[in-house]
């Protein structure tokens, strides 16, 4: 669901990359930016805007998981503050763990 990071370590310092696992609302690569979508029906989505057309929204709300909204039914749409990056990585892993994650991405040149 997010940009690809074949090559982050050529883009990235290791600060970045570890203000990204700890602090993941903090910013967002630009079109992997996560909204919320709230439906006329008072349905709520959230994820990332992957295609808009005149007629329809598709959002990606999981991994391999887009659902198409046909604007009509759309209430509204607006930027979210909360990344759809899980927070706490760096508490659920040991900090060897951190350091090695950091330095595999920094490797990805």
């Amino acid at each position: 669901m997010g940009p690809d990071l074949t090559h982050i370590g050529k883009v990235r310092t290791a600060r970045d990359l570890l203000e990204s696992i700890v602090y993941p609302s903090s910013n967002f690569v630009r079109s992997y930016e996560p909204v919320t979508l709230g439906l006329r029906d008072g349905g709520t989505y959230y994820g990332i805007l992957k295609q808009a057309s005149a007629d329809s929204v598709v959002l990606v709300v999981a991994p391999g998981v887009d659902h198409r909204f046909v604007k009509s039914k759309i209430a509204e749409i607006h930027p979210s503050p909360i990344s759809l990056m899980p927070t706490g990585v760096d508490k659920a892993i040991s900090t060897q763990e951190l350091a090695d994650l950091i330095a595999f991405l920094q490797s990805l040149q």
